[in-house]
């Protein structure tokens, strides 16, 4: 049944029926309702009042659906297979929200947090959680981390995100979950839906991505206009993910064209233990300085050195110029190196680039257990006390 059909059974039941309160639980529908809804339900064909009986249902509150199909003995005949499963379906929900810590299934809607770390949930749980994605309305933060459900759980939760699921979530944290790139790609699709669109905040530490899973994920996470927090540490991707994220190949011709604005707002950008070299940082370095709100940006224990450091704090100038362009990285607090390794010449660019300004707002630096002398790195933290008087480093 098409949409224009649908349209017009919404119209009718808008002027024929009662209100939706009428038939719930609470406000179950007296003799004299009953007979009026049912001489309006006689209008409709039978798919029509299915239709209706179909968006009513709601595994987390069925009562409504169910008081509706009682309005008529037609309906209810009708609706016995839809009413049997909205049970069943409704005692998984339950099963859920009990693992969850709820007391009853009306709890988990108004939940603006919900931590399913260490609840013993299922790879069917997840999968049941996605289905009510739509019926969360309040809720803002969702913490998956640390789940038994094993590596087909975020995926079966991922594909059933609809269109606009999760409206207002802006925290999700998948960390520590065995996402694996089938699952950043399950994930990608359920974004490309327009699940989550006010997502500001998304963690995938420790979650098993490689080059092919950034790849895939990346044009999903290029247009989250809200997003302001990535943490994609601890993970088995290289240069070639990292690119796909930060500077992508023009598309080909033809195609639709790339978004602007792309990770306008991205605030943190944690890619600690991941596998950036010296010329994965040198092509991407120009993307990195063209982040206008990065102000964290954590590269602990990557693999690049001297040359990768210069390309993003001290980029050559352009042909002619006189000097290096300044405005670059100008809202960075944080940049964490430590455990990379940035030798001797690379401290010297560093603490070139913090006298000529180029780190304006820098005000945390971390350079522990790198291979440069005593004397660089102290070159680098006078420098930094020259830019920032009440900055903190650690060398």
């Amino acid at each position: 049944m098409g949409t224009e059909h649908i349209d017009v059974v919404r119209r009718r039941t808008a002027v024929n029926l009662p209100p939706i309160e009428a038939l719930s639980e609470r406000y179950r529908p007296t003799a004299r309702r009953a007979a009026r809804a049912a001489m309006a339900l006689a209008a409709l064909s039978g798919d029509e009042q299915c239709i209706i009986f179909s968006q009513l249902c709601n595994v987390l509150d069925p009562g409504i659906a169910v008081a509706f199909g009682s309005a008529s003995s037609e309906l209810w005949a009708l609706t016995q297979a839809q009413q049997q499963q909205l049970r069943a379906d409704h005692e998984v929900a339950a099963a859920l929200c009990r693992k969850l810590g709820k007391r009853s299934c009306k709890e988990l809607p108004e939940a603006k947090s919900v931590d399913c770390s260490d609840k013993g949930l299922s790879a069917a749980d997840l999968a049941t959680l996605g289905t009510l994605g739509s019926v969360l309305p309040a809720l803002e933060t969702l913490i998956l981390t640390k789940t038994s459900a094993g590596p087909d759980g975020v995926p079966r939760l991922a594909e059933r995100l609809g269109a606009g699921a999760l409206p207002v979530v802006t925290f999700l944290d998948l960390s520590s979950v065995q996402l694996g790139d089938a699952g950043a790609s399950a994930l990608s699709a359920a974004l490309g839906r327009g699940a989550l669109p006010r997502l500001e905040t998304l963690g995938l530490m420790y979650a098993a991505i490689g080059d092919a899973g950034l790849v895939a994920l990346a044009p999903a996470l290029r247009r989250r206009p809200a997003l302001e927090a990535l943490y994609l540490g601890h993970n088995p991707f290289y240069d070639e993910g990292l690119a796909a994220l930060l500077a992508p190949p023009p598309p080909p011709a033809g195609a639709p064209p790339p978004p602007t604005g792309v990770l306008a707002k991205l605030k943190t950008l944690d890619l600690r233990r991941t596998h950036i070299t010296d010329a994965g940082l040198v092509a991407l370095a120009p993307a990195l300085r063209r982040l206008p709100a990065l102000e964290e940006l954590d590269l602990i224990g990557n693999p690049f050195g001297d040359e990768g450091l210069a390309a993003l704090v001290a980029p050559p100038p352009a042909a002619g110029a006189p000097s290096p362009p300044t405005g670059v990285l100008t809202k960075l607090r944080v940049l964490d190196l430590d455990e990379t390794q940035i030798a001797d010449a690379g401290c010297a660019a560093l603490a070139s680039a913090l006298d000529s300004g180029v780190l304006p707002a820098l005000e945390v630096l971390g350079l522990e257990g790198i291979p440069a002398s005593d004397a660089s790195t102290a070159a680098v933290t006078e420098a930094l006390a020259r830019t920032t008087p009440r900055a903190l480093w650690r060398t």
